[in-house]
């Protein structure tokens, strides 16, 4: 802990997180540079899978201890693993410390084309609303902290000290493959090693398995079930888990106004610039009123739901998505409406599906349109969208011009 302390201090005395962070990010395109790249991007969505099996085995080991003889021994120490992902992964770094902490993620600061002010890793204020999402991910793999101190109580100091050192290394790629995706600074992500260490630790004492539990005589009592019995009583047990954990439902209707200034005035800019880094598909129609509306629905961890925020730049806005949580299924579909008369610059962020114009409505008067010079990349689709690009980026994004009746 004492190593913990001394790596995070520089972080909690000056802007370091920022400063890291800052050189993962495109200002210019409003891009995380490297979040699509290899292997960062598949280290990010497949993070937590070692630490998901590793508690589901723990789990049936567990239940099958007080039904199967040859697995009591192992009661305990499956547990242990339990635990330690329930206090870490979980419920410390996952959920508990992201409502104490409130630290803005780095996408969610204003110099990092975010809404909120950057606070340093030991400042919380209730004016925020950012969540510890980047650092708990990155505890999955410091979850393996507690099987090598494990195994150095028990005097297997090789094997402990590999284990220890290969669970840093899990963690930290974890971690900056959150970085890059702009949902963690670096001291999050010591903080949550720290927090791993301290939990498994506690945990370890707490079980009484620092005295060498491993190597101490074991008692074989469990219940004289047949073994079709105890399988279907574990398949049942995994399925109401699994059910529990994963198929909480969660849906939201959002509606966005744009250009929080033009309120004030009453008059849009001739020329309105929006940035849209949203995921999903797209609806762009005609419309009175300058507004972005959002449904998703979802299926997945309690809690989990997506979240929209806007910041005002010169002339436009600037819009951010992202996830809180793990939804295993997310359905977005967002509609864009444009007064007449204007002239919208629109870029899109890769999350963005698909695009499609909607005709006008049969009450709109004929005569009133507005353009569109809408900037997408390759894997956005343009379903009713025709013309030859105008224009390509650095990054492969193309301009194609078409008008919104």
């Amino acid at each position: 802990m004492i190593v913990f302390i001394g790596a995070i201090t520089p972080f909690t005395l000056g802007n370091f997180d920022l400063e890291i962070s800052n050189r993962l990010y495109n200002e210019k395109a409003h891009l995380w540079t490297f979040s699509e790249e290899f292997p960062w991007n598949h280290i990010y969505r497949f993070a937590a899978l070692p630490a998901i099996v590793t508690g589901t085995l723990a789990l049936s080991a567990l239940a099958l201890g007080f039904m199967r003889a040859n697995f009591a021994p192992f009661r305990k120490l499956a547990l242990f693993l339990i635990l330690t992902l329930i206090l870490g992964p979980s419920l410390l770094t996952g959920s508990l410390l992201g409502q104490i902490w409130e630290r803005p993620q780095p996408y969610e600061t204003i110099e990092l084309g975010g809404t909120q002010q950057f606070g340093r890793i030991i400042v919380s204020s209730s004016s925020t609303e950012g969540r510890f999402h980047g650092g708990g991910l990155s505890s999955t793999g410091f979850y393996f902290f507690g099987a090598g101190l494990l195994l150095l109580v028990n005097r297997r100091r090789k094997w402990g000290a590999g284990i220890i050192l290969a669970a840093g290394i899990y963690g930290i790629a974890i971690g900056i493959a959150s970085m890059v995706q702009g949902a963690c600074f670096a001291g999050d992500i010591l903080l949550s090693a720290a927090a791993s260490w301290l939990f498994s630790a506690m945990t370890l004492h707490a079980l009484g398995l620092h005295r060498g539990i491993l190597s101490s005589p074991r008692e074989k009592v469990a219940l004289p079930l047949p073994r079709w019995a105890s399988l279907g009583i574990l398949l049942s047990l995994l399925s109401v888990t699994g059910v529990i954990c994963l198929a909480f439902p969660a849906s939201e209707l959002t509606t966005t106004p744009l250009l929080k200034n033009a309120v004030v005035t009453g008059r849009l800019p001739d020329t309105v610039h929006l940035d849209l880094d949203l995921r999903g598909d797209l609806e762009i129609t005609g419309g009175e009123a300058l507004l972005l509306e959002t449904e998703f629905k979802g299926i997945g961890f309690p809690g989990s739901r997506l979240r929209t925020s806007s910041r005002s730049i010169e002339d436009g806005t600037h819009i951010v998505q992202r996830r809180n949580g793990h939804l295993s299924r997310l359905n977005v579909r967002n509609r864009l409406s444009l007064p007449p008369n204007r002239v919208y610059r629109i870029t899109l962020g890769k999350q963005v599906l698909s695009v499609v114009a909607l005709p006008p409505q049969s009450d709109r008067a004929s005569g009133f349109f507005a353009h569109v010079w809408l900037t997408s990349g390759f894997k956005t689709k343009l379903l009713n969208i025709k013309g030859k690009a105008l224009t390509e980026d650095f990054f492969g994004r193309r301009t194609r011009s078409f008008r919104i009746e």
